[in-house]
């Protein structure tokens, strides 16, 4: 184990799991991830990220699996589509599958829980600014499977069992770091695997709808602050603060394959409807900047470095 303690993460193979596993690594901690089958850490890190096989339901794996961790960093959940199919099954895997840590940790008397939830509790953009005081009005099993896993959370910090972190994670972008990891339904992986595949940026909408995008390299920095930060807050927005449409997005995306690639994709779109405008996304992350958990934003390297992985697992053009 290293000088900074050994770290669980539930959900470390997944897309945002992985990247937050292999940060956590670089950055000098031991980092044991949770899987539901035996098999060996895919990213670069490889044996020295340990993998354990463990089944959440039952409390003697999960007990093995958490002992001799200082911290559990959450990321364990149903996707969007999953929950959208069976929102009961969801609720288990999200919200059930919470509580069943948190109770382990208590347990074992880890020090911090850090659980990333979703922007998406706050329920449909309607142009106004979003705070942490914003009221939630989740509109998707997703996101109500998640709101329901905060109130356990932050449960467990109001009574004082271990310093808890929620972050409300907006839309997330960046390579991951193993090509099994299914996630090319995300806007930027979709864009940058077409650009490698047909050489053309195809948007599925007029691209005026806006988000908040945020590097996967910025959401690493959030989280090895929440877990070293001598009394960080209970809940935060994670995003960038900046509110950008879908094409323009899709036009960096462009602008940097031009970079690397000396060939700009051509940005294809249905039209607009007569007078659209866009709606702004104004996600407010002023606590998290004020606190020091929000680290510049390196959108240049991490639209690169998904640039790059797709040319080199799917590039024909």
């Amino acid at each position: 184990m290293t000088g900074k303690g050994r770290i669980l993460v539930p959900g470390g193979t997944g897309y945002v799991g992985g990247r937050i596993a292999e940060a956590l690594h670089q950055a000098g901690f031991a980092v044991r991830v949770v899987s539901r089958q035996a098999r060996a850490w895919p990213g670069p890190a490889g044996e020295l990220i340990e993998v354990v096989q463990c089944d959440w339901r039952v409390a003697a794996e999960r007990r093995r699996a958490i002992n001799g961790c200082q911290a559990v960093v959450m990321l364990a959940a149903a996707n969007e589509i999953e929950a959208a199919r069976d929102p009961v099954a969801a609720a288990e895997a999200t919200a059930t599958q919470c509580l069943a840590w948190l109770q382990s940790a208590r347990e074992v008397a880890v020090s911090r829980f850090v659980y990333l939830s979703t922007v998406h509790v706050y329920g449909e953009n309607r142009g106004a600014r979003i705070t942490e005081t914003t009221p939630p009005d989740p509109t998707h099993p997703y996101a109500e499977t998640h709101l329901a896993a905060e109130l356990f959370v932050d449960a467990a910090g109001r009574r004082g069992d271990f310093l808890t972190t929620i972050f409300r994670l907006s839309n997330a972008f960046g390579a991951p770091i193993d090509f099994a990891v299914d996630r090319w339904t995300l806007l930027v992986n979709d864009l940058a695997r077409q650009a490698a595949v047909t050489g053309r940026l195809v948007l599925r909408s007029d691209g005026l709808d806006a988000r908040d995008f945020v590097p996967l390299c910025a959401v690493c920095n959030a989280i090895q602050w929440a877990l070293a930060a001598p009394s960080p807050g209970r809940l935060y927005n994670l995003g960038s603060g900046q509110s950008l449409t879908v094409f323009e997005m899709a036009a960096r995306v462009a602008e940097r394959h031009a970079h690397l690639f000396g060939y700009s994709p051509p940005i294809e779109r249905p039209a607009a409807a007569p007078r659209a405008l866009p709606s702004p996304y104004l996600l407010a992350v002023d606590a998290l900047r004020r606190d020091g958990g929000l680290a510049a934003l390196d959108w240049i390297d991490e639209i690169d470095t998904v640039l790059n992985f797709c040319k080199t697992h799917f590039g024909t053009k």
